[in-house]
């Protein structure tokens, strides 16, 4: 989903939405991107009658109930949300490595740069977030990961108010049986599991992750080997306030 002010555009938008069943596919730096636009190409397919929407920097509160409202206010069409959510250690971890190794976004490589999901401009002193990552040891690094890229889009997966018609999906449960997650999407967005449908659905495609992608293995808890007691400390007191329950994970 692309992001505007215009007037125009949110006309467009409504617009487009009217006759439609939509389905929103939520998430968050570093919380299955990938995965949800090889998903979203898929359901298409096997669902031609429905919208798939991919809204890969997910600010609930201003994005998806917004829309959801207006499509409610304006039509009796179904309105779902399936909405990826990943470990917050992890969610550093990952963004820890993806930024100073293999990221080419430009907010990441270029000082004068900023980030298209929340406009934030990363400038140290003429030095790229990435180059800036690359001079630091790992616990500074995850440090400065936590207090920067990361600390929003963890603010903003705990922030995701729960709408009617929302489906949260760990990250996690793609490591650990993909089969069964894809399966447990379908059923929430009730497409049926025929044959035909079942051909669509190429695991393997789903599981085949480009080289952005860091932890395309699937390797669990790699901040158990990657964080200091030190990043502990730092990340309990930058979220003092998280609400663990809220999802699987727990405060470790």
């Amino acid at each position: 989903m692309i992001r505007t002010n215009h007037p125009c555009k949110e006309i467009e938008t409504a617009y487009i939405y009217i006759y439609m069943k939509t389905v929103y596919l939520s998430c968050h730096h570093k919380t299955g991107t990938h995965f949800l636009h090889k998903l979203k190409r898929l359901l298409q397919k096997a669902d031609p009658g429905t919208r798939y929407v991919m809204d890969p920097w997910s600010k609930e509160a201003t994005v998806a109930s917004t829309v959801a409202s207006t499509v409610a206010s304006t039509t009796n069409d179904v309105v779902k949300i399936v909405h990826m959510v990943r470990h917050p250690y992890e969610i550093i971890v990952s963004g820890y490595l993806y930024h100073k190794t293999v990221c080419q976004e430009p907010w990441c490589i270029d000082p004068t740069c900023k980030t298209l999901a929340d406009g934030v401009q990363y400038d140290f002193d003429g030095v790229s977030y990435q180059e800036t990552l690359r001079s630091l040891p790992v616990e500074e690094g995850i440090d400065m990961e936590m207090e920067g890229r990361s600390y929003q889009t963890i603010r903003d997966m705990y922030a995701f108010v729960a709408l009617p018609d929302c489906l949260h999906v760990e990250m996690e449960d793609l490591f650990e049986d993909l089969p069964g997650t894809v399966r447990r999407i379908l059923a929430f967005l009730e497409v049926p599991v025929t044959a035909a449908t079942a051909a669509t659905f190429d695991l393997s495609s789903l599981g085949n992750h480009g080289k952005h992608v860091t932890n395309e293995t699937g390797v669990p808890d790699r901040y158990k080997d990657m964080f200091s007691e030190e990043n502990y400390d730092r990340f309990a007191a930058l979220f003092p306030d998280l609400p663990w329950d809220m999802y699987r994970y727990r405060y470790l």
